[in-house]
């Protein structure tokens, strides 16, 4: 491999790398625009939801041993039935922001770890679905309007392009049906439980 090759691969991989660097935190700030407004929908931030005494996925003996651990162990402020949901959620949002600080070892917590990861993954995709689905139907019609104007012979570049065709349009239903709020919201209820249930494994610090 020549020298200007060797030039060119690298300033290809240096321009990949920055894209790819680029649209990653463009999908984390679309995402985590977004955020609360699905919080919003859902009825509040997934760890208040489960703390909640109104909510009943978590029994309410494994759950008064949160708020105490939470309250008691962990120095967090304190919760008390009486409280209006505005600041029960207050302090439930400020408990989520203690054990996210205390459960950032990711050796100590894989478990978590991966959830955030998939969270995270699926709340950035979801960010981008506007953007992410007018590029692939305006390369879907453009590649068909191409394979139809584009030759005398439009039959033949649609059997060319085909595969790509294809693609395209299975991208697009996937933008459409697969990437929703209700794909979002699985993972972060599940991140959620998690989280609270690493307030047994935590020492106070």
């Amino acid at each position: 491999m020549q020298y200007e090759e060797i030039l060119q691969v690298l300033a290809s991989l240096g321009v990949t790398g920055a894209l790819s660097y680029f649209l990653a935190n463009f999908g984390r700030d679309l995402g985590k625009s977004k955020e609360n407004g699905l919080w919003d929908e859902w009825g509040g931030p997934p760890t208040s939801q489960l703390l909640s005494l109104n909510n009943d996925y978590i029994d309410k003996i494994t759950k008064k041993r949160y708020h105490t651990t939470m309250s008691k162990v962990l120095n967090g402020p304190e919760f008390s039935e009486g409280m209006t949901e505005e600041e029960a959620e207050a302090v439930f949002r400020a408990w989520t922001k203690i054990l996210i600080t205390k459960t950032r070892d990711t050796k100590s917590f894989p478990l978590l770890f991966k959830e955030n990861i998939s969270y995270g993954f699926r709340r950035n995709l979801w960010g981008m679905k506007p953007l992410g689905l007018a590029v692939s139907i305006v390369s879907l019609i453009g590649v068909l309007l191409y394979s139809i104007l584009g030759s005398e012979n439009a039959i033949s570049l649609l059997k060319t392009n085909s595969i790509l065709l294809g693609l395209l349009f299975s991208v697009s239903i996937i933008w459409i049906f697969v990437i929703t709020k209700q794909w979002v919201r699985t993972p972060a209820f599940a991140y959620a439980e998690r989280l609270l249930e690493s307030i047994d494994h935590i020492e106070k610090g």
